[in-house]
This record gives C-alpha cells, sequence and structure tokens, in this order.
C-alpha cells in the first residue's frame, strides 16, 4: 500500500499535468481526494482520468 499521495498543489487541475514536469498527467487514485466511501472513488478516478485524457 503507498501512502503518499499527490496534492492539488502539485497540479493543474484543468488538465491534471503536473507543475513540475511538462507532459505527466495524474488521475484516479493516485491523487490525495478522500470521500465519504472511504477514499475510493470511481467517479473522481473516472473524471480526473477524463482530464487527463483532453488533448489541446
Amino acid at each position: 500500500m503507498i501512502s503518499s499521495r499527490l496534492s492539488g498543489f502539485m497540479i493543474v487541475m484543468a488538465s491534471m499535468q503536473s507543475k513540475k514536469c511538462k507532459n505527466l498527467y495524474f488521475a484516479g487514485e493516485v491523487l490525495d481526494i478522500d470521500a465519504i466511501t472511504g477514499g475510493y472513488n470511481l467517479q473522481a478516478a473516472w473524471s480526473t482520468g477524463f482530464l487527463a485524457g483532453q488533448l489541446k
């Protein structure tokens, strides 16, 4: 189990891109998102995956 996650301060939330490493994107459980379901949040995984997959 990995306990360290990425905070929102390290990511451009509109694209899920790393602020420190260009063309590196994050989604799902690697992000520091907690939910009332105990931290496992399918909607957050799907939504961040969708954002990370958008090409501009």
